[in-house]
């Protein structure tokens, strides 16, 4: 067993050398870097205005559809919330 972790310990210890410097993801270096750094953060805000949209849509259907239900409730003084499911 002792054997094993030794083992493991120096397999580690090869693995994380190569870690050295730095290591950010956001960190540009190089014109290439620059380039795709740039049509990352163009994605990412595409990407979260999409979420937003969404997100807003959604909830507006969901308030949309209580307040219709439940003014149809009141009007008719039936539910309809039951009968869609039967």
């Amino acid at each position: 067993m002792e054997i094993a972790h030794s083992g493991l310990a120096g397999v580690s210890g090869l693995l994380l050398a190569g870690c050295a410097g730095a290591q950010s993801a956001l960190e540009i270096r190089g014109p290439a870097a620059e380039r795709i750094a740039g049509i990352w953060w163009a994605m990412l805000a595409i990407g979260a205005m999409i979420y937003l949209v969404v997100v807003v849509l959604v909830l507006y259907l969901l308030l949309r559809r209580q307040t219709s239900d439940a003014h149809a409730q009141r009007v008719t003084g039936e539910d309809k919330g039951a009968s869609r499911w039967n």
